[in-house]
């Protein structure tokens, strides 16, 4: 029963790992958008921007046939912006809800109520960084609904530019030496530590999980 048991929690993970795998695969898309949109697209409309200053000049000097070719270069350049416009739209794939929504409705959606205290935007972190602490969050509120009947939950969560801190601390514990919370711990620690991050763990009257991530991605 014990491997079954092991076999099918394995499964879990992996379905997870899955769809963390496609959450995170239209976040760096969007972040790819995002450079083309800045990149190209921005380029090409600073030349055409350019070359039609340079056209209302020629044809104050009367340079007519200088100032048709410009104007050939101005169209080329909008046509290639509106070629990298719909490009971007069409590779657009963004998710109705922010990063900062879908954190906020993890624990909105809870069975008990979440004390939650943020700062810093979530946003402006790297896409993987994003997925692991939201899985993370998922996984230590499943915990919590599982080992626990607690008459406070409590979340804080601090995002700088180069570190990330989230405490999520409850009470009414069932079994504090659980082995499946263990195992959904040593899962989620090896996560978060693949990113560079560490996660650490205080039991007393209440649990507390405090886990540590670099903003930035510091993955090898």
């Amino acid at each position: 029963r014990l491997k079954v048991h092991r076999l099918q929690e394995e499964e879990q993970h992996l379905l997870l790992d899955y769809q963390d795998a496609q959450q995170l695969s239209r976040l760096e898309e969007r972040n790819h958008i995002a450079r083309i949109l800045h990149d190209s697209l921005g380029h090409e409309l600073t030349a055409a921007h350019l070359t039609l200053k340079a056209l209302g000049s020629l044809l104050q000097r009367n340079e007519v046939e200088k100032a048709l070719d410009s104007q050939a270069k101005a169209l080329v350049r909008l046509e290639n912006s509106l070629d990298q416009l719909k490009l971007a739209v069409r590779q657009l794939q963004r998710d109705d809800d922010t990063a900062n929504q879908r954190f906020r409705q993890l624990f909105e959606q809870f069975n008990y109520p979440v004390d939650l205290h943020q700062s810093g935007d979530i946003e402006v972190l790297d896409p993987a960084v994003q997925q692991v602490l939201y899985s993370a969050v998922k996984e230590a509120l499943t915990n919590i609904a599982k080992h626990a009947k607690p008459a406070m939950v409590r979340a804080q969560l601090a995002i700088t530019g180069t570190t990330t801190r989230l405490m999520l601390e409850n009470d009414g514990l069932f079994d504090q030496k659980n082995e499946e919370t263990g195992n959904g711990l040593r899962y989620m620690r090896r996560r978060v530590e693949a990113l560079g991050g560490s996660v650490a763990i205080q039991r007393d009257e209440t649990f507390r999980l405090l886990i540590t991530l670099p903003s930035k991605k510091e993955m090898g």
